[in-house]
């Protein structure tokens, strides 16, 4: 998966491989929303070392939404076992957030990607914190496999789509 070019009304977002060009904007977004916004400092660190060649020397690739040239948004995947990845950053501007379908577009995109390098399912893990992002996740098929007080674990088997 190349490029997907989708036009909004009257404007268009393209979703594209992440491209080194657009590193430090999506390194700033990743650390907006995890660090700042939803507080975990202890993130900051390892987001500062983000780098799409960690996920596509394991399985996976990375993603990025553009809009008018400005990353709104990011999904990452890496592999977990030969039949099962993990959804990793799924991060998305704070304004594009619920009104748009930033979110939607970046998961089936991965969803799209995950089938055709052959996996069956996928997991991830979330925290409390994350409240919009569990409705999301589970409203697309992820099922809560285990949790903690603060820390939920889902999996979702492409196979019943």
């Amino acid at each position: 998966i190349e490029s997907i070019n989708l036009y909004k009304g009257d404007y268009l977002m393209e979703i594209i491989e992440f491209d080194n060009k657009y590193r430090k904007e999506t390194i700033d977004l990743l650390i907006d929303v995890a660090v700042i916004e939803y507080g975990f400092p202890e993130w900051k660190d390892e987001l500062l070392q983000f780098k799409n060649e960690f996920f596509k020397n394991n399985g996976g690739n990375c993603w990025i939404a553009i809009e008018d040239d400005t990353v709104i948004g990011t999904i990452s995947l890496r592999k977990m076992s030969d039949d099962c990845g993990e959804v990793k950053n799924l991060y998305i501007l704070k304004e594009k957030r619920g009104a748009s379908t930033v979110g939607q577009d970046l998961l089936n995109t991965l969803f799209d990607y995950a089938k055709q390098v052959g996996y069956s399912k996928l997991r991830l893990d979330t925290y409390k914190q994350f409240e919009r992002a569990i409705r999301f996740y589970e409203k697309n098929g992820f099922k809560l496999i285990d949790s903690t007080d603060i820390h939920f674990f889902y999996e979702k088997d492409l196979n019943n789509n």
